[in-house]
């Protein structure tokens, strides 16, 4: 089993401070040390900086838990607000660490050393409800931590999952109204629906109205 990248390197004679005041590592920011230090395992290629700066062997990365590549996201909306997030020059990290409250562990999408913020980003109100309860839990049980749930647009959510639905409901009515007005049968409302959210994501609606 993989162990963590400190106890890996407490193992062989080097502590939390020796990362982060002894190294002078210089291909590694002061950002990058800092957060090692504090217990945020590196990505591979920081490890094996760190590993040869330090005089050990670089085959000890292989026995720690390191962080996947930041290209590699869960979901497009992850991928979106990591981006709009680097643009604005701040270091999104992400899947830094896992949060234990009883039996359930609720691991963070991102976190920004610089905001010290960790986000959870969620593309749709189902998946705010699913994880909501979990959040609430690691807040009350870690009260000094920053927890930021937002949109793929970096937009903080502060509402409930029901307003959010409540919100979706009242476009569709708009919507299914709109389509009344046209003429459009009740019966048939479902699969002009469907067509139409098939054109959306195919973007051709928007070129339609362009044109």
């Amino acid at each position: 089993m993989k162990r963590q990248f400190l106890n890996v390197l407490k193992e062989n004679g080097v502590s939390a401070r020796d990362v982060l005041m002894g190294l002078g590592i210089q291909s590694l920011t002061r950002i990058e040390i800092r957060r090692i230090a504090e217990g945020i395992d590196p990505t591979p290629i920081e490890a094996r900086k760190i590993l040869k700066a330090l005089g050990l062997p670089v085959r000890l990365a292989s026995k720690c838990r390191l962080r996947r590549p930041a290209s590699q996201y869960r979901s497009h909306a992850e991928r979106r607000f990591a981006i709009k997030m680097r643009l604005r020059g701040l270091t999104m990290i992400p899947q830094p660490r896992a949060f234990k409250v009883g039996v359930t562990t609720w691991t963070p999408d991102f976190y920004c050393p610089e905001l010290d913020i960790y986000y959870e980003v969620v593309g749709t109100s189902q998946a705010w409800s699913q994880s909501r309860e979990k959040i609430q839990a690691v807040r009350a049980a870690y009260s000094k931590i920053r927890i930021n749930v937002v949109n793929a647009r970096g937009l903080e959510l502060r509402g409930t999952p029901n307003r959010m639905q409540a919100g979706a409901a009242r476009k569709a009515r708009k919507a299914l109204l709109v389509l009344n007005a046209f003429g459009i049968k009740k019966d048939e409302m479902p699969a002009v629906l469907a067509e139409a959210s098939r054109l959306v994501q195919r973007k051709l609606i928007t070129q339609m109205v362009a044109k």
